[in-house]
């Protein structure tokens, strides 16, 4: 204990000369710029600096010579080629190899081995919320899952519509069903 008392008080002692040093090289420092910065200015007020930078413009002259272009009212204007049947062949391969499914997250309303009370809980989220519902088993337990969030954003905010009904329901990483 003495010895923190010593080290404190040296410490103290040391602090405080190199605060006044800082503070009378900062006032110093002050008076000098201030000093200096009146000639500055009274010999920058005098004199202007003017140059002529018009030289180094681009200059650009009017092109009078081009010829508009006018298109006959008789000539018609469209596609030379349908390519409806080329685009709907690609978006009818690319709907047939798309996932139907994919990670996401759910929301578990019910986890427990009574099959009559998963389809009663099954019931009353479909009734509360816009979501699918689905009953998944697992023996020997019937499990109810809520929505097919993509992120756990969304699942937190279907999370938050049932969360009063169901105070036991829980968001849970699943497999997905991807609506297109």
């Amino acid at each position: 204990m003495p010895f923190l008392n010593i080290f404190f008080s040296k410490m103290n002692k040391i602090m405080n000369k190199s605060i006044s040093q800082v503070f009378s090289l900062t006032l110093f420092a002050a008076l000098f710029s201030c000093a200096s910065g009146v000639s500055q200015k009274s010999t920058s007020s005098k004199s202007t600096i003017q140059e002529d930078l018009s030289q180094f413009r681009p200059k650009y002259e009017k092109d009078t010579s081009a010829a508009t272009v006018v298109i006959p009212e008789e000539t018609p204007v469209g596609a030379t080629a349908d390519v409806s049947a080329q685009i709907n062949k690609k978006l009818d391969e690319i709907a047939v190899n798309s996932p139907t499914s994919a990670k996401g997250f759910r929301v578990m309303l019910y986890s427990g081995n009574s099959k009559d009370e998963a389809t009663m809980v099954k019931e009353k989220a479909h009734i509360l919320t816009k979501e699918k519902v689905y009953i998944e088993y697992r023996a020997p337990n019937f499990r109810v899952k809520a929505g097919d969030a993509i992120n756990r954003l969304e699942a937190n905010y279907l999370y938050g519509e049932l969360k009063n009904d169901f105070p036991n329901a829980v968001i849970v990483p699943d497999n997905i069903n991807i609506n297109y």
